[in-house]
């Protein structure tokens, strides 16, 4: 059981960026979906896995240790979406090892956590800040993740070669509310490195024979050292968090490592990281069918090619949020959906801004896929619309609308959302502008009968990356300043706070935002 430190509790609404990255206090995820195992494993072989002398293998029984393998799909965070393959030993932390079993007694006493081995993870940004900051053994490989009706699966592949892949059966209905609070120790820079992570949600779970699992080791030299710890051929534990929300503590503790004699070779340090970009992008998951980068748009016949004579502009947006069948209410339906998250991602593309901004019958074009737990993941939008228009009722109101159509096992669903941003200072523009009041009609548009409702959100992370996007047709000073009218008009005074986070430090004002590199979806 955990509750949020005063601390945390501070610092909520607030902001950093740190090594260039910027961060919504406090740092949490939301909406991801989590597997784990726990094999038994030779303690004595696992010490001599871990540095120094200050973390001990923690022993169930006699000389038996725990292997822990954890997979989380973030699909909501600051820094974007990402899948993170943990193997770690369970471990104690103090000058001696403790006895069998008493850790899990005194938590506290003992500093139980666990020591982290490897920590592979789908995108540069994430290997950044994770390795950079709180020390741990992050980097960039191939990663999956699958959810099957009978099971949960996961694929580790780095340089063209399997180094893991974990599959459980699926643990029954997750029923079980827990929050909790782990201890992360990792080697970096000569240094132990202790983070907190807390998490929540709905767990499903099995225990001794009812367990089932399966681990697969690879070729790849990563892994190799895990070959010698006499790993259990079948799991004593699996779980599985079908939508868990999570929280990083940005205090951590460190400790320089101590041997008998200095430590010989090269070490690991800041220079492995001080190189790393910001990019979000994935590499190459291992095998088809599995939990993948959400796709780029290309252009369509429905979302034509801009010309250079046109005023056109296009940018990338994502928002994600909870969404309830069977409610009417958005606010309500937010409430009951937290476990069902509806996700867009979207690209819009106006042919004319002119018109749009003076016409509000004049929509913009709308590309989409959608994801929703009850219907499937990357369903295509078939008609999309974007609207933007200030209120007649109030000159300092302005509406946002969107529609998005498409299909589920052949019936239409139409999706409705609406923003209301009103122009006065303080921190309702940030809700007003990131929160998306939705409603989910059965039918090809909003005159048909209501079936769910929920509230999606623009996360920090997203909301530089709608920055970055935008472009105009029109190129040199013409079409920086477009896409400067534009912003100020679609983000009010958020514009200008988060157009110098979203082009990076040292970045002038009048500078134009760079292209994407390599995102077919990117007007040219």
């Amino acid at each position: 059981m955990w509750t949020r430190t005063k601390r945390l509790k501070q610092q909520t609404g607030r902001y950093s960026r740190v090594d260039g990255i910027p961060y919504a206090l406090p740092i949490n995820s939301r909406a991801s979906p989590a597997l784990m195992a726990a094999f038994t494993i030779d303690a004595s072989k696992a010490a001599a896995l871990m540095p120094g002398h200050e973390v001990h293998p923690l022993r169930l029984w006699g000389n038996k240790g725990v292997l822990l393998v954890t997979v989380i799909d973030y699909r909501d965070t600051d820094i974007g979406p990402y899948i993170e393959f943990s193997v770690a030993i369970a471990c104690t932390h103090g000058p001696k090892p403790a006895l069998p079993l008493w850790p899990l007694l005194f938590q506290k006493n003992h500093g139980l956590g666990q020591y982290v081995v490897d920590l592979p993870v789908s995108t540069e940004i994430s290997v950044k800040g994770g390795k950079g900051i709180w020390g741990m053994p992050k980097h960039q490989a191939n990663l999956d993740f699958r959810i099957s009706g009978q099971t949960l699966s996961s694929q580790y592949d780095k340089d063209g070669k399997l180094a893991l892949r974990i599959e459980i059966d699926r643990p029954g209905k997750a029923w079980l509310p827990l929050r909790a609070r782990g201890a992360n120790y990792c080697q970096f820079r000569g240094m132990l490195m202790k983070s907190l992570i807390s998490f929540r949600g709905k767990f499903a779970f099995r225990l001794g024979r009812k367990a089932s699992a399966q681990l697969t080791l690879g070729d790849h030299p990563r892994v190799q050292p895990l070959k010698t710890l006499g790993i259990a051929s079948r799991p004593f534990f699996t779980g599985f968090l079908p939508s868990a929300s999570g929280e990083l503590d940005d205090h951590f503790e460190c400790w320089f490592l101590s041997y008998p004699a200095l430590p010989a070779g090269p070490q690991e340090g800041l220079e492995s990281v001080t190189g790393l970009g910001l990019s979000q992008q994935w590499l190459t998951p291992p095998s088809a069918g599995g939990r993948q980068q959400p796709p780029l748009l290309p252009l369509t016949p429905e979302i034509p090619q801009m010309t250079t004579s046109s005023s056109g502009l296009a940018f990338r947006e994502t928002m994600s949020g909870p969404l309830a069948l069977h409610e009417t209410d958005p606010l309500a339906g937010a409430i009951k959906g937290r476990h069902t998250p509806f996700t867009f991602h979207a690209t819009i593309r106006i042919d004319d801004m002119e018109a749009f901004l003076r016409d509000p019958l004049h929509e913009a074009h709308l590309a989409a896929h959608v994801s929703y737990p009850p219907f499937g993941d990357n369903l295509p939008v078939k008609r999309g619309s974007f609207n933007l228009f200030k209120s007649g009722d109030n000159p300092g109101t302005r509406l946002m609308t969107y529609g998005m159509a498409f299909e589920h096992q052949g019936r239409e669903y139409y999706l409705a959302g609406t923003k209301t941003i009103h122009d006065d200072p303080g921190s309702d523009l940030w809700h007003d502008t990131t929160r998306l009041y939705c409603r989910l009609h059965e039918g090809p548009d909003e005159r048909g009968p209501t079936v769910g409702a929920g509230v999606l959100k623009l996360g920090l992370g997203e909301l530089l990356k709608l920055v970055s996007s935008m472009r105009s047709s029109r190129e040199g000073a013409a079409g920086i300043q477009a896409v400067m009218h534009f912003g100020r008009f679609f983000l009010g005074a958020l514009w200008e706070i988060y157009l110098p986070l979203a082009r990076g430090p040292g970045a002038a004002a009048h500078e134009p935002l760079s292209p994407p590199v390599n995102e077919p979806g990117a007007p040219r």
